[in-house]
């Protein structure tokens, strides 16, 4: 339902659902996020209050964390972001005692440096021969950018486009990738009835794009061959996959000698299908529930196409 109480049909409803899953909604002017130990929910209308559709109360009511339940404000004791989840109290107005169990909080990261710094010390376990990092455009370039200070490898950018649904933006039906490559999501093109002709004309455009940014990037610069390489792609963090394993097949198409897919967050799903892409795909956080990406970080702020022109013109070979 609506606010205003009408019936959302069909193809609205999965277009708002695929905005939340993928994130999209984080940035949005009238979207807040705040972190507290204790919560007021006023209201006389006694609507449902839920955690991950678990019944806590009636409104109006106050809830508050319980004293046990990990302080996601900083690193807990255990030395790492993060909880496996527990139980959130909370009492009515009148006196009525209420509780629920709140799923698993994502590994927290401070941001896409530190998500970075954590992820390349998982890759540097590889031991890998003659290492080159890509990071996907544009907050995955701050993340491999870290992945590769700590292999001291060069560093180059991907930027990999979804393709959007013709009348929402918002949905994806699918991603290509800087050689062309397409990778369509068959049960949103056949839900949809999306035509060919329609597929077509927007993997043209967004491969223009592609060109426009790529460009931009790297200033002029070739972008680095894979061959014979060890690559590792980087992400900040995946929801469907769709976008980083169009990217990790057109990367495959360079002749790599094998393919690293690594990602500080993504959710099971996802997992399951890099792992099917990639040679080995790191993941450090599969929160459960999987709401976003930006789930997994306390800053999240958008990556500007001037902060990946400068990253990787610092990474440039040559440079101190």
């Amino acid at each position: 339902m609506s606010s205003s109480g009408a019936t959302l049909g069909k193809g609205r409803h999965y277009a708002c659902a695929t905005k939340v899953f993928s994130g999209a909604h984080i940035n949005q002017p009238k979207v807040t996020q705040r972190r507290a130990r204790k919560i007021a929910i006023s209201g006389s209308n006694r609507l449902s209050v839920q955690a991950d559709g678990e019944p806590l109360s009636r409104l109006p009511a106050v809830f508050e964390l319980l004293p046990i339940f990990p302080d996601c404000s900083g690193p807990c004791r255990r030395g790492k972001w993060g909880c496996g989840g527990g139980w959130a109290r909370g009492r009515t107005p009148d006196g009525k005692a209420a509780s629920g169990w709140v799923p698993e909080v994502a590994m927290l990261f401070v941001g896409r440096r530190e998500a970075g710094k954590t992820l390349a010390r998982r890759v540097a376990s590889l031991k890998l021969k003659d290492p080159v990092v890509f990071g996907v455009a544009r907050g995955g370039v701050e993340v491999a950018a870290e992945v590769a200070v700590a292999l001291a490898c060069p560093l180059d950018v991907l930027a990999p486009r979804k393709l959007p649904h013709p009348d929402n933006p918002e949905v994806a039906i699918g991603a290509i990738a800087e050689d062309g490559t397409v990778l369509l999501d068959r049960q949103a093109v056949e839900w949809y009835g999306i035509e060919k002709s329609y597929i077509d004309r927007a993997a043209a455009e967004a491969l223009a794009e592609i060109g426009r940014r790529t460009t931009r990037y790297r200033e002029g610069r070739p972008p680095l061959s894979a061959e014979g390489k060890d690559a590792i792609l980087v992400d900040d963090g995946v929801a469907t996959g769709y976008t980083l394993i169009a990217a990790a097949r057109g990367l495959r198409k360079g002749s790599p000698r094998q393919v690293v897919v690594a990602v500080p967050v993504a959710p099971a799903s996802a997992v399951r299908r890099l792992e099917r892409e990639a040679d080995t795909a790191i993941v450090l956080s599969q929160p459960e529930p999987f709401y976003a990406v930006g789930q997994a970080y306390r800053d999240f702020t958008q990556v500007s196409d001037e902060s990946v022109t400068a990253i990787l013109r610092e990474h440039r070979p040559g440079q101190d």
